[in-house]
């Protein structure tokens, strides 16, 4: 259930306000999203060492209660969009 919540909120995150199913959430959290925050939402260790970064687990308390607006802001301030090389986040 958490994994469909995930993949929801990242494909509002592709999509901008337009709404997007289960289906195409987990296609955006799959090709945009997992390789860093894992397939449950868990930061996958080999980025974390790599990137020397924090990656917060998506199913935290604190990451939860946040909005789209919010998680985008938080990967741009600090300029850790990096999937497909793209330098920017879905829908941009």
């Amino acid at each position: 259930m958490k994994t469909i919540a995930i993949s929801l909120a990242f494909a509002a995150l592709s999509a901008g306000t337009a709404f997007a199913g289960a289906k195409e959430g987990k296609a955006v959290y799959n090709t945009s999203c997992k390789s860093c925050h894992g397939a449950d939402g868990t930061a996958n260790p080999v980025i974390v060492k790599m990137l020397k970064v924090d990656i917060p687990d998506l199913k935290s308390p604190a990451v939860q209660p946040k909005t789209d607006a919010e998680l985008k802001k938080v990967a741009r301030q600090k300029n850790l969009w990096v999937s497909s090389g793209s330098g920017s986040l879905p829908s941009e």
